[in-house]
């Protein structure tokens, strides 16, 4: 698609103020460029995060995302960041991270209803070191050879950080998981126009995952289940929102911990 865009403000399609980190650009079902929001199938969301990062999330124009893709510049040329597509009910189908235009770390390519991974491709330097299958719970490397995953390796689909003297998961810092069930509810506005597109008495769920970093701040917000557009982006808005969280620790060192949660928007009659 790219070569295709034309500058397209359509006041309709926002919730709230557009920004000037933000444009937008529709498209017809062969995916040409139009200038008519109403009569597009698609369109693309640009964001610059900043100087670096340059987001485009591709939706359905009455529906959910087909795809998320990052940047470093704003000619969208320099692939450096997450990447994902999704099915045609929102759900994620695959996704990973480049580098400088280079495949890098863990690319997800197969899920399951929860959208738990099934199987996954580590790469480094764009190239595949080993295949992470976690129905079999085992990898296989180039060379052909396969082993088990150690229960006590973050890879394995049971892995969990337990809570004692020596470890425990992150936790919202303002009263734990109600604690932060109570900051969703606070907080979160279901969007016009997921109202007016979803209609009376309908449910919508967004499912989020976020990572929190040692500092307790959350970063590397990802849609994972895709409802429609001002849904979604309500979800990340909030995400960004959220006070620190006490960071998970293992052994007396703080790390990295990924979470998950599943939002919900109900619109009465």
């Amino acid at each position: 698609m790219k070569g295709f865009f034309f500058p397209l403000l359509f006041v309709a399609l926002l919730t709230r103020a557009q920004s000037p980190y933000e444009s937008f650009y529709a498209f017809d079902k062969n995916w040409q460029s139009i200038q008519n929001l109403d009569k597009s199938t698609y369109f693309m969301q640009k964001v610059r995060e900043n100087d670096t990062t340059y987001i485009c999330r591709i939706y359905r124009t009455k529906g959910s995302m087909v795809s998320w893709e990052t940047f470093k510049d704003s000619a969208l040329s320099i692939k450096n960041g997450f990447f994902a597509w999704y099915n045609q009910y929102g759900e994620l189908d695959s996704s990973g991270n480049y580098t400088n235009n280079v495949k890098d770390k863990k690319w997800k390519i197969a899920f399951d209803k929860k959208l738990n991974p099934l199987l996954a491709l580590e790469y480094k330097a764009g190239e595949i070191i080993r295949q992470i299958n976690y129905k079999t719970k085992t990898y296989k490397w180039n060379s052909g050879k396969e082993e088990p995953i150690e229960l006590n390796d973050p890879n394995h689909p049971d892995y969990t950080i337990k809570v004692n003297d020596n470890q425990a998961p992150a936790t919202f810092i303002n009263g734990g998981i109600e604690g932060w069930m109570n900051f969703i509810n606070n907080n979160i506005i279901t969007p016009n126009r997921f109202i007016s597109i979803s209609g009376p008495n309908s449910v919508g769920r967004v499912k989020a995952g976020f990572l929190i970093q040692e500092d307790g701040q959350l970063t590397d917000i990802q849609i994972l289940q895709s409802r429609e557009w001002s849904a979604d982006m309500e979800v990340i808005r909030m995400l960004k929102s959220s006070p620190s969280w006490k960071p998970a620790f293992q052994n007396g060192k703080n790390l990295p911990y990924n979470f998950a949660q599943t939002f919900t928007f109900n619109v009465g009659n």
